[in-house]
């Protein structure tokens, strides 16, 4: 049960959030070229224009990681962005657990996808699990988009959870802060193999603001007042995390360009000193890293279309936080 912080103890934790945390940021702004430190190019030779990371033009797949990281359970999120000037079929997307290397690697991805004529934006996505020579469906039916778009912020989350890879696809298609599209499914494939974060593109396709979240965070039931909202977490086992709410996820700034997905409003604060409704919020991480915070939603209807967003960290022995993702959650 999470203990009652004093006013006091709270300022000090939002200012320890704001210092520095193990989630990861990059804004691909760098000098113009076809590599860059702390990048792999898998597949493909990807060029970067100063603003962001573009695919070959040759009808290829491709995959960039990122150097040094190496997790089971984290989440991968992009900038997925259409190139009108080259309309075709082309698609983007963030990669999860990407391990070996080149076109015999395995790992998860989803794509945003123009799927076919008249070749206005991305219109479809998919998710999928490459087993080193063949794409596999991942657990997860794909779906046409509503409205084509040229710009589309995605996030593909991986947790092996009982003998299986929970994973969890999200999709802004109007770039408003709120996820238009969400899905998620479990497969076996893939399941107990860890891998590197990075990003997927085809045939002029462009990325943009990549984040890496190491662990997870996902709600388990539909957040209806006057229910008990379980959350499922995985992050570093036997690790002392923290979780609160607020009713933005602007972000809090991090060291390095990387936030905590929450902002310092009044819900944080009530979060973080409210167990009552806000439980198990803290503790200590089991030997497998999992922990379970529950939202208590009252039964007011009052209540009924508010979005909370929920997030949280663990800290190491040296109090260095690793963040995990956003989960939006609009009561029913």
């Amino acid at each position: 049960m999470m203990r009652r912080l004093p006013l006091a103890a709270i300022v000090v934790v939002a200012a320890a959030l704001s210092a520095s945390a193990q989630s990861y940021y990059d804004g691909f702004n760098y000098p113009p070229g076809t590599t860059i430190g702390g990048w792999t190019e898998q597949r493909g030779d990807w060029t970067f224009d100063g603003a962001q990371a573009l695919c070959q033009p040759t009808v290829t797949f491709q995959e960039l990681t990122l150097d040094n990281i190496t997790d089971l359970n984290g989440a991968s999120e992009c900038l997925a962005l259409y190139d009108l000037g080259t309309p075709g079929l082309q698609y983007a997307g963030p990669v999860v657990r990407h391990s070996g290397s080149g076109a015999t690697a395995t790992y998860f991805m989803v794509k945003v996808q123009d799927n076919g004529s008249p070749y206005t934006g991305f219109d479809r996505f998919y998710v999928y699990y490459y087993n080193g020579a063949s794409f596999s469906a991942a657990g997860i039916t794909s779906v046409a988009l509503a409205v084509p778009t040229t710009a589309a912020r995605v996030r593909l989350q991986a947790a092996d959870e009982g003998g299986v890879v929970h994973l969890n696809m999200y999709i802004d298609t109007d770039l408003d802060g709120l996820w238009d599209v969400t899905a998620e499914g479990t497969t076996t494939l893939g399941f107990g193999i860890p891998g590197r974060p990075g990003v997927t593109g085809y045939r002029n396709a462009r990325l943009d603001e990549f984040k890496y979240f190491a662990g997870t965070l996902r709600a388990t039931a539909l957040p209806t007042i006057g229910t008990s909202l379980a959350f499922a977490g995985s992050g570093t086992p036997n690790q002392v995390f923290l979780c609160a709410s607020s009713l933005g996820h602007a972000g809090i700034p991090l060291g390095g360009g990387a936030v905590v997905p929450l902002d310092l409003d009044p819900i944080f604060f009530f979060s973080l000193q409210t167990p009552a409704i806000f439980q198990n919020y803290s503790g200590v991480t089991a030997a497998d890293g999992a922990f379970a915070p529950v939202l208590n939603i009252p039964n007011d209807p009052i209540l009924v279309g508010l979005t909370l967003w929920t997030s949280g960290v663990t800290f190491d022995g040296f109090g260095y936080p690793n963040v995990f993702p956003d989960v939006q959650t609009t009561f029913l």
